[in-house]
Order: C-alpha cells, then structure tokens, then sequence
C-alpha cells in the first residue's frame, strides 16, 4: 500500500500589533508550514483597540500563492487588557482545533518590565499553558 500522503494542518500565527505581522509572516511561511497548510492570524488586543481590522489582502493572496490551502484573520479581545486573559482564549482555541500542529507568537513587550512582573505577559501564558507545540520568534531590534 501508498504511504499516506500528511494532512494539511494549521499554523496559529499570534501577533500583538498587525503592522508588525509583515515583518514574520515569511519567515512562518518558509520555515514552518507546507503546501495545503492553513495559516491562521489572531491579533490579540486590549481595550485601547478601536474597530475590526482586517488581514491586509497582499499578504493573503501571497500565502496563498505560496500554495498554503487557507489563510484566516481573527481577533481575540480583552475588555481588560489582562495578557492572562489573552493567553488562557488562545490556549482554549488552539487546543480545540486538532488541526492546530504549532502556535507561533511574536515574543516582545512594550508594556514595561513592571506592567511585565505585575501581570505576566501573553508569551508566559502561552510557555506555561498552551498544549501545543509552541515558537516564540523575536525580532531583532
């Protein structure tokens, strides 16, 4: 018999600020999906985010053309801003889907290193808890 031919799976891409998802998407891209892989971008966001934006169409359309089989937008909201918060709606979500084979998250702070030790950050939540595999990418400065 054939071998199996691998099931596309989902990449769960977890950015803070949507002008800075140009800066990794290749990179997740590249370096950890294949063909027919679905990429999914959540935008974690506190109460100081006005509307709904929406994934930029060039960045979509390139993904696609890169032959990955689905590329969605989502955001994820807290009313307070907690990163425990955010972090526990992305852990929950990722480990409902069981399409869900690796979360990527931007790992960086402009909260403060006090706001950090008060209150922890996404990424500490994620490290902690998230029961998936988990990449924390950092851009260089």
């Amino acid at each position: 018999a054939a071998p199996a031919a691998p099931t596309a799976a989902e990449i769960l891409l977890v950015v803070n600020h949507l002008e800075e998802l140009a800066n990794v998407w290749q990179w997740v891209a590249d370096n950890c999906a294949r063909k027919g892989d679905t990429l999914s971008i959540w935008h974690v966001a506190g109460p100081s985010v006005s509307g709904m934006p929406s994934l930029p169409t060039a960045i979509a359309n390139q993904l696609r053309g890169r032959g990955l089989g689905n590329v969605s937008y989502r955001q994820l909201y807290s009313s307070t801003g907690d990163p425990r918060d955010l972090g526990e709606q992305v852990c929950r979500l990722a480990a409902g889907n069981p399409a869900v084979k690796l979360v990527v998250l931007l790992n960086y702070s402009r909260r403060g290193l006090l706001q950090e030790a008060l209150h922890g950050s996404v990424s500490s939540h994620l490290s902690r808890y998230c029961s998936k595999p988990l990449l924390l990418l950092q851009l260089p400065e």
